[in-house]
């Protein structure tokens, strides 16, 4: 059984699968280009056949922690959370930034990414006519090896079926409300901290901070909606290169140099997930978490 925290690190490191999926290998079937407006709480647009439309309002809260002036330092981004029209059980995270919008919408079904297409570019089986920063959405189910090989324990029937990151997600969401009374109501709460080290900044190197946010606010919408745990950002923080001390990759000599940094650090919380750009072996190691 992954520990709370390892499922938490998974997630954060999923949630960007976008921009690192297949590794050099197609591994998105298809996408389809699309405007979503975001100046009102009610957004609608058309995709694979049918008409979304979306209740939103700020998701402010995830950002409460933070100290007044790192909020002030974020308004140029804007996180949203709400729910398909129609649709019980449904959830949508959205982050709009001055590049664009990302995000998840989950219908109960299917599991919605939504992104720039340079993201996916080199990732789709059929490149779209399409700006690189045009807004498009594609499907977990139309998704193969994306997500990190040991991400869930869901195998594959020899010969019978490939498994999907939508299969992978609803394995990991099932084992994580296992034992767990889920109700309407959020009923725990769990502060973090993110930080980006130098490798995670190069990677995403266009606008980390936006990347963390956009990560942050799927997983919260993740752990809150379909678990009742509410994950609150408690600091944000950007590694400067001169100073950073995540230079391993190796799981465990990452999680002493994050132990030894939190020592350095006392007023960051007892609870961290390193956002480290050296690629998904490092999360599942980090602290665990009751």
């Amino acid at each position: 059984m992954v520990g709370l925290g390892s499922r938490i690190a998974l997630w954060l490191i999923a949630s960007g699968f976008i921009a690192q999926a297949g590794a050099g290998q197609p591994a998105i079937q298809y996408a389809e280009p699309v405007n979503i407006p975001l100046s009102s709480g009610v957004a609608e647009f058309d995709a694979y056949g049918r008409r979304f439309s979306l209740a939103l309002a700020a998701n402010e809260r995830v950002l409460q922690k933070l100290a007044v002036t790192q909020k002030v330092s974020l308004e140029s981004y804007r996180l949203l959370r709400g729910s398909v029209a129609g649709a019980p059980g449904s959830w949508v995270r959205l982050t709009e930034t001055p590049e664009g919008v990302e995000g998840a919408i989950w219908d109960g079904q299917e599991l919605y990414a939504v992104t720039r297409y340079e993201n996916i570019a080199g990732q789709l089986t059929t490149p779209l006519n399409a700006a690189p920063g045009q807004t498009v959405v594609y499907r977990l189910s139309d998704t193969r090896d994306a997500l990190p090989a040991d991400f869930c324990s869901l195998d594959e029937a020899a010969g019978t079926h490939k498994v999907t990151a939508l299969d992978q997600y609803k394995s990991m969401v099932a084992e994580m409300q296992t034992g767990a009374v889920i109700t309407p109501s959020i009923t725990r709460q769990l502060d973090i901290s993110l930080i980006a080290d130098s490798a995670f900044q190069q990677a995403d190197g266009s606008d980390p901070t936006a990347a963390m946010l956009a990560r942050l606010n799927i997983v919260e919408g993740i752990f809150s909606e379909q678990v009742g745990l509410l994950i609150l950002a408690s600091d944000i923080r950007l590694i400067a290169p001169e100073s950073d001390p995540f230079t391993s990759t190796k799981p465990t000599t990452l999680l002493e140099q994050l132990s030894s940094y939190r020592t350095a650090k006392p007023a960051f919380l007892w609870h961290h997930h390193l956002r480290a750009g050296h690629g998904a072996r490092a999360g599942p190691q980090l602290r665990r978490l009751a």
